[in-house]
């Protein structure tokens, strides 16, 4: 119960008593593979990992299932610090042993992870391979849960993909099977999927209304991640319409339960933070926060293309608050970077807005024009109406509208 209301300490403090009454010692080790899912989710994930690795040592030939588990969350453990290859080797693992004992639903989950690892990693194409795997299995099982699920993923795969239309189709019917389900969580995450719709398509009344349902999904389950994430989300929509006034109740909330948050929660308020920041000219304020939320990404992930993501931020901040030397420098890093050609489509056209972006704040205005009609041509053909809006106001503002 705890564990799903997010009250993670609880959770854990529970699965110690637990380990209290277990009668032999792979009982207590099947016990610590919970509570490093706990700690995890918690952000402690070196001492997540030491559990895991004990109870992998530990664990006996008879409890499959249970090294199976400890398996999968060592491989989200990795792919949370964007180690993927070791991500992919541990989901393998668990695989092979679900598989060996006949736990088809155990084997649709991994396969879920292991599309999650792909699509992080924005191999979109091997995503979608997994995805359908895991929903073909739940529906050879008739597990309806399983089966929603795996519709909203494939659904927010598409949304990446920039198949729009095609993607709400699936969220949609994700949202009518978790109804039917009564799945409260499954119906909140259909709705920030909804919400990523109507936000690439620029209808920002839909838009707020979904992350409304969004965010009263969110206290009806009563899980505190939950509920700081909508705030967020919120909050910086109304932050990009420049409302800050209506962002800032949502801030305060979320800000009220930063206690309970891990450090990737943490960066994320900084970020909005910075953001509000930035529309009020504080840069030199905001580029703090950026820079402080950039050098936890450069440390805790390993994937070049995220650390450059969050650069991108501080170079442009670093130009607007004098630092222009500093900006160039960053810029200079961020162009350097080949991954960003090797990008899809939709994520390229996101970059190269970013770079755009740098650009502007460094009164290079020829570059600034020339990216965003790179973003504006890829963002055009694929419909995405929110984002094209956006920078044909941003080539305004440099006293062009662009081609």
């Amino acid at each position: 119960v705890y564990d799903l209301t997010g009250d993670i300490e609880k959770a854990i403090g529970y699965y110690e008593k637990a380990k209290l009454s277990a009668g032999t010692m792979g009982e207590k080790y099947a016990i610590d593979v919970d509570i490093a899912w706990e700690l995890k989710r918690f952000g402690k994930s070196k001492e997540a990992e030491r559990k895991l690795f004990s109870a992998i040592k530990y664990l006996g030939e008879d409890q499959k299932a249970d090294l199976a588990t400890a398996y999968n969350v060592l491989g989200t453990a990795y792919m949370d610090k964007t180690e993927y290859d070791k991500a992919l080797e541990s989901y393998n693992k668990a695989l092979e042993l679900r598989k060996s004992i006949g736990d088809k639903k155990g084997v649709a989950a991994v396969l879920n992870n292991m599309a999650i690892l792909f699509n992080n990693k924005l191999e979109y194409e091997k995503s979608m391979q997994y995805y359908k795997q895991a929903m073909d299995t739940y529906s050879e099982i008739n597990y309806k849960d399983g089966l929603a699920t795996a519709l909203l993923n494939i659904g927010s795969l598409l949304l990446s993909m920039g198949e729009l239309s095609k993607g709400k189709n699936y969220i949609e019917e994700a949202l009518k099977l978790n109804t039917l389900l009564g799945a409260k969580n499954g119906i909140r995450l259909s709705y920030l999927n909804i919400a990523s719709y109507y936000n690439n398509i620029g209808d920002y009344e839909n838009l707020l209304k979904a992350r409304e349902k969004d965010l009263e999904m969110s206290r009806m389950i009563k899980n505190e991640y939950a509920i700081f994430g909508s705030l967020l989300n919120f909050a910086d929509t109304y932050i990009e319409l420049d409302q800050i006034e209506k962002a800032m109740p949502y801030i305060k909330e979320a800000e009220s339960l930063l206690k309970y948050m891990a450090e990737d929660e943490k960066i994320s308020y900084q970020s909005t933070i910075a953001s509000k920041l930035e529309k009020e000219k504080a840069f030199a304020k905001a580029y703090e926060l950026r820079l402080n939320a950039y050098k936890w990404q450069k440390e805790h992930k390993h994937e070049e293309i995220d650390k450059i993501y969050w650069l991108t931020d501080v170079a442009r901040l670093a130009a607007l608050c004098g630092k222009t030397r500093s900006s160039k420098i960053y810029l200079k890093k961020i162009l350097e970077c080949k991954k960003i050609e090797e990008l899809p489509p939709i994520n390229k056209a996101s970059m190269y807005r970013e770079i755009a972006g740098i650009y502007s704040a460094q009164r290079n205005i020829e570059k600034a024009k020339e990216y965003y009609n790179k973003a504006l041509e890829i963002y055009s053909e694929y419909g995405y109406k929110g984002p094209i809006n956006k920078i044909k106001k941003e080539l305004a503002s440099l006293g062009d509208k662009g081609s």
